[in-house]
């Protein structure tokens, strides 16, 4: 999970219909206008702030959702490393498999690293 703060431009996204989401995935848009869970190399519109369920009376159809839209320059988060540690001023992508977490296996396009916390966790701000 991404854990943002103080970002200060929150909007509205239309989500896509029947995807779930967790609090903090970073998500893309999937080419019809609608946001998804981001995946390696997709370009990235931000944060999403709310959940989304398979459960929700709305889960099958489209409406807006909260997301952080991120200020390249200013903007920082702190996100769950997996598969290794990563490298300060590397830039890196999404798990494949799971839009909660940097995967640190190989270099990407979507997040800078700017200071590593542990093996397992580092902040990042968007590339």
């Amino acid at each position: 999970m991404y854990q943002v703060t103080n970002w200060e431009n929150i909007e509205q996204r239309t989500k896509a219909a029947s995807t779930v989401f967790a609090v903090g995935d970073v998500v893309a848009n999937d080419g019809l206008g609608a946001i998804i869970p981001a995946t390696t190399g997709s370009v990235v519109e931000g944060i999403i702030l709310e959940p989304v369920l398979a459960t929700d009376a709305d889960f099958a159809v489209t409406r807006p959702v909260a997301i952080a839209v991120p200020s390249k320059d200013v903007d920082q988060f702190t996100a769950v490393v997996t598969n290794g540690p990563v490298v300060e001023g590397v830039i890196y992508d999404v798990d494949a498999a799971d839009a909660s977490v940097i995967d640190a296996t190989a270099p990407g396009v979507q997040f800078k690293c700017v200071a590593v916390i542990s093996d397992t966790l580092a902040t990042f701000k968007f590339a």
